[in-house]
């Protein structure tokens, strides 16, 4: 059943955006987690885990089925009275693959689970030692190539592990590829001669690491860069990698993280690099490839209200084939897992949580009817051109500008405006003094923008992170 309040905000994102959006959640009275989202031919299939529908108080394998317009069509779990969870699933010939982690006495190991068009289990294989499964996918020879990381010293040290099988689940060949330090892989990608390997390295300092291996899992090249590793893709001409950098306010004396996106080659050398963040915690999910560019799907942490409650969301932004920032869309309430580019459509898979369980939820969205066009600065004043390139005029629209830094005045200022087809309106600011760097978070509706200045006085200066 949908809750009053989500048709309201159907109804409020239908007439802000160019198409039909719709949010849909999953779960019942417990923690209910999707993992993993992949679009099928009728809809889409996700993988989690959950302890709503166990025997019982354990986590086990979920996994939902969902048609186009994201209604529920069956749902299953997998596992005993351990903890099972689902970490990655993909489509098959014939039904669906899913790899995650499996608890048996006092250790944990890879578990794989295949499972027909309907949900129902065909076969079932545990492998490693004190190991995670990470990611699957389905190879050219009707096998899978299986990425995680086993641990031989519990917490303190773990390698990637990578492991071909048949199509039953009988191992092929496995590769473990030792350091002195942690690493953890993440997700493996088949190539034409090969695989692709992302995951992280360090304990202490982590380091995003890729490694290419031949069909046999030998080292081809391995490269580390100087951010956190959430995700990568293969795009036309290279990868395209997502995750978060730490950075260093030298002003304020502390610590951010900000989304990170990285765009290598086939060699895996470094093409371009971008951050998009506050001055607060923002953390990069997941990207891949859309129209004219890429999708990235991050979480922010810390976006101040006017009651000053700090909450936290996830930001979906568009960029270019060069990392340009073009817009960003602000979703409350939900942590950002995955998001999917389809037919001019984004399916973006999160958990929305509540105060005593969460749930698995799947929002479509489209681009936004709303860009925010231009930012103009005078002696302590700062103006937004935002334009209307929707079909429809947009109404009573709520924005906010907020500030994070040391300001003296004016830190939260709101409004609401009416913009119609095809004109812009421009928003201004009351006086603003401060002094250091500042960060300015501008929303309007659900779009947002986010700026950085040196603020001395009522005067902005250019500033960069």
């Amino acid at each position: 059943m949908i809750s009053v309040s989500l048709i309201i905000f159907a109804f409020f994102i239908n007439a802000f955006y160019q198409g039909d959006e719709w949010e849909k959640t999953n779960g019942g009275d417990g923690i209910d987690v999707g993992c993993s989202i992949q679009q099928t031919i009728d809809g889409y299939i996700i993988g989690g885990y959950t302890n709503s529908f166990s025997k019982d108080d354990d986590f086990d394998m979920w996994v939902l089925k969902i048609d186009s317009n994201g209604n529920e069509e069956w749902n299953a779990t997998y596992g005993s009275n351990k903890d099972e969870e689902c970490r990655c699933i993909r489509q098959t010939k014939n039904g669906y693959i899913l790899v995650g982690s499996k608890r048996a006495e006092e250790e944990s190991h890879i578990w794989v689970v295949k499972i027909d068009d309907n949900g129902n289990e065909e076969w079932n294989r545990t492998y490693g030692n004190w190991s995670m499964g990470r990611y699957i996918e389905a190879t050219k020879d009707g096998g899978y190539i299986i990425v995680g990381w086993e641990s031989q010293e519990i917490y303190r040290q773990s390698d990637v592990l990578l492991i071909k099988i048949d199509s039953e689940g009988n191992i092929e060949w496995s590769k473990i590829y030792e350091e002195e330090d942690y690493q953890d892989g993440i997700i493996v990608h088949e190539t034409d001669d090969g695989y692709i390997i992302g995951g992280n390295t360090g304990f202490e300092h982590q380091k995003a690491m890729v490694i290419k291996v031949d069909r046999y899992g030998e080292i081809e090249w391995k490269r580390t860069y100087n951010g956190i590793f959430s995700s990568l893709e293969i795009v036309d001409d290279g990868y395209l990698i997502v995750g978060s950098i730490r950075k260093w306010n030298a002003w304020y004396c502390y610590t951010h993280s900000d989304i990170w996106v990285l765009k290598i080659d086939s060699m895996g050398n470094i093409e371009w690099e971008k951050s998009f963040g506050t001055f607060h915690h923002e953390n990069g999910q997941y990207g891949e490839q859309a129209s004219n560019g890429f999708i990235v799907l991050g979480e922010t942490y810390r976006v101040r209200s006017k009651s000053n409650f700090n909450i936290y969301g996830t930001w979906l932004i568009k960029i270019d084939e060069n990392g340009k920032e073009e817009w960003i869309r602000r979703i409350e309430g939900v942590s950002g897992m995955k998001v999917l580019f389809s037919h001019d459509a984004f399916i973006l898979l999160g958990i929305r949580t509540y105060y005593n369980h969460s749930d698995a939820c799947v929002i479509k969205m489209y681009e936004p009817a709303l860009r925010i066009e231009a930012i103009k600065t005078s002696i302590g004043h700062i103006f937004i051109d935002a334009r209307n390139i929707g079909s429809k005029e947009l109404s009573n629209i709520n924005w906010t500008i907020y500030l994070e830094g040391m300001v003296f005045c004016n830190r939260y200022m709101q409004g609401n405006i009416s913009i119609p087809v095809n004109e812009s309106v421009t928003i201004g600011s009351d006086t603003i003094i401060g002094i250091g760097p500042v960060s300015i978070v501008i929303t309007i509706g659900n779009v947002a923008k986010i700026l950085h200045f040196f603020l001395l006085g009522p005067i902005f200066l250019p500033y960069y992170l």
